[in-house]
């Protein structure tokens, strides 16, 4: 049992991995949904204690997060804004000092891949060029694209650590169930009907220790009601 054991725990950590990478780096760029309004999430305002204002805008698919930061410098909702400095809780840790006293700066997309956990992640910083502009202009990533049959994917490449190995140790357990419960479960039904847990012959009317049919060693399994019947001292006609 155990040889077998050790190949089918490598090929479930190996396709651990595979659906790891494949729910952060191919499942978002297959599913075309986009983060649109419908799945607007919220909209914060924060003030640094920098001129200006800064919003957070967080938007959630089951496979992506978006968090995007915004200068500004007039409050579009009613409410008062929260004054922080960065490495407040809450503040994302690419919000630093330096990207806020950057005067170009505009905006910064933050974006979370993987399932059920976010493990990937990439960071998009947006100045503000002088002249005719669009956003992707003055944007600089982390992040990198293939082009798949005719489609840009976005590759996602920093590692969140706690949903990478999370991930990672879901998707390997899952893996190895499904390779290795069914063997059990028979072995399991084999065993309490008295067969053999290899190939199922029925041991009914013999007391060997080795299975006629295909030799595996049984000396500690349970008999059967059968076989012990025939091998009790009440059954024996002598």
């Amino acid at each position: 049992m155990r040889r077998r054991l050790w190949p089918r725990i490598a090929l479930s950590l190996v396709l651990g991995v595979m659906l790891t990478l494949a729910s952060a780096w191919v499942l978002p760029n297959i599913t075309g949904r986009t983060l649109g309004v419908s799945h607007h999430t919220g909209l914060q305002p924060i003030r640094f204690d920098r001129p200006g204002m800064m919003f957070l805008e967080r938007r959630e698919l089951p496979e992506l997060t978006r968090l995007t930061a915004t200068r500004g410098r007039v409050l579009i909702t009613d409410s008062q804004p929260d004054v922080k400095t960065p490495g407040d809780p809450g503040v994302p840790d690419w919000i630093t000092a330096e990207l806020l006293d950057r005067h170009s700066w505009y905006r910064t997309e933050e974006e979370q891949s993987g399932w059920p956990l976010r493990c990937f992640r990439s960071v998009t910083h947006t100045d503000m060029p002088i002249g005719p502009w669009t956003l992707s202009d003055g944007a600089t990533s982390d992040a990198r694209t293939l082009d798949v049959f005719g489609r840009t994917w976005t590759i996602r490449i920093r590692p969140m650590w706690p949903g990478l190995l999370g991930n990672l140790a879901l998707w390997t357990a899952c893996v190895l169930a499904v390779l290795v419960l069914p063997g059990l479960i028979r072995v399991l039904i084999r065993r309490a009907r008295g067969r053999c847990t290899a190939c199922g012959y029925d041991f009914a009317g013999t007391t060997n220790a080795l299975c006629p049919e295909c030799g595996a060693d049984h000396t500690k399994r349970p008999k059967s009601p059968k076989s012990a019947a025939i091998g009790s001292p009440a059954a024996d006609p002598q």
